[in-house]
């Protein structure tokens, strides 16, 4: 159990937290000490343990707080073919050639919508050929017809976002009936598992706590207990958000530094200064009270009473270093790779044009890292990816 609980992000002993920088053993200090000595001496990274796949662009649906699709989100206004265009799994197998050397245990499938990629079991098939550990992020729509293969298969993770109860999750993705929909596919997914005798995939909940579900927390984890999902753990997960003078401020950093004009972080433009946060603290209150058949994280690990100190941006929550940029790339449908996958700005090259050590190991990438080494930029502070959210 612990070991799949670990590939998710999160352990059950103790409650504890383990961000990417965990899933490759590496402390904080330690880990900033080799990234700075990289830095000071040219030295290049090993191959990364992890890969982020954006298999797809398209979504079929409209969350209100999606940095992607949502009420600002970056995809919002692209062209139908670009919405479409699938990551190519031959040239992805080619890029694995090169990448897996034993030490990548992890490759993370997202959209969009990732059940949306019309090869997405071929995918997950190919992963599991080569032995590596495969998860899938999913709003899980349509994962009723894919159960089944996905049990069969070996599927290591599925993380499932769930916004809380029936009413308020689809007022926040913005179609009718998803809620039902998802359930039914929990509950598909559970039935193939039990057929196989398998415990995989593992399945997590992720919910994103928002201006738009604040006080809905026990609710949604006293209904999921009613049910017979399979649930091993849900991710209560504090929201990204960035007030609009550091969305700015990051914007001219980047062209200045890069020569990139960088739009992303206006999909995550927002400012809770303004909200009150009392119903969201005593929901996480009563429902650290209560015991569940299931794990429960809130994301990041801060104290509930001091919850306010989260929407104070200016506060930090984590680590002062991010390490992605040395770990985990994040390969978009047109083979683009950027060095983060919740803003993807900064492209450091096309697995479709180039090798991979040009890409990895090349200038571009070297760039960005050396930036990364002077501090957080302006975005930062509230990006999963740092705070373990």
């Amino acid at each position: 159990m612990r070991k799949y609980l670990e590939l998710l992000g999160a352990a059950a002993e103790s409650r504890s937290y383990y961000p990417l920088k965990g899933l490759v053993a590496l402390r904080e200090h330690a880990l900033e000490g080799r990234m700075r000595l990289f830095g000071r001496v040219g030295l290049k990274p090993a191959d990364p343990p992890e890969l982020f796949l954006r298999v797809i662009r398209l979504c079929n649906l409209r969350c209100k707080m999606c940095g992607q699709w949502g009420e600002s989100g970056r995809s919002l206004g692209i062209d139908k073919e670009l919405a479409n265009q699938a990551l190519d799994v031959g040239q992805l197998e080619r890029l694995l050639d090169r990448v897996q050397h034993g030490a990548l245990p992890l490759v993370v499938m997202e959209g969009g919508e990732a059940l949306l990629h019309p090869q997405i079991r071929e995918i997950v098939a190919m992963l599991k050929r080569r032995g590596l550990h495969a998860k899938i992020v999913t709003n899980a729509v349509t994962l009723k017809r894919h159960a089944e293969w996905m049990a069969e298969l070996g599927l290591d993770a599925l993380s499932v976002s769930i916004d809380g109860s029936e009413a308020i999750h689809d007022e926040i993705r913005g179609v009718p009936g998803t809620f039902r929909r998802v359930i039914a596919g929990l509950e598909r997914l559970r039935q193939a598992k039990a057929a196989r005798r398998t415990r995989l995939p593992m399945v997590q909940i992720a919910t994103t706590m928002t201006r738009h579900n604040f006080g809905a927390m026990e609710q949604l984890c006293d209904d999921l207990a009613q049910k017979d999902l399979g649930i091993g753990l849900v991710m209560l997960k504090h929201p990204i958000f960035i007030p609009r003078s550091h969305v700015e401020r990051y914007e001219m950093l980047v062209r200045s530094e890069l020569g990139v004009e960088a739009s992303s972080a206006r999909g995550f433009l927002d400012d809770y200064s303004d909200v009150d946060l009392t119903p969201l603290k005593d929901d996480l209150a009563r429902v650290l009270r209560k015991a569940y058949p299931f794990e429960v994280a809130i994301l990041p690990r801060i104290a509930v009473p001091d919850t306010d100190r989260f929407y104070d941006y200016e506060q930090p929550v984590a680590g002062t270093r991010c390490a992605v940029p040395w770990l985990a790339p994040t390969i978009e449908p047109d083979g683009e790779v950027y060095p983060c996958n919740e803003f993807p700005d900064v492209s450091m090259g096309n697995i479709y044009r180039q090798d991979w050590r040009e890409i990895w190991h090349g200038e571009r990438y070297q760039a960005f890292r050396r930036l990364l080494l002077r501090g957080l930029l302006p975005i930062c502070n509230r990006c999963c990816q740092l705070t373990g959210a």
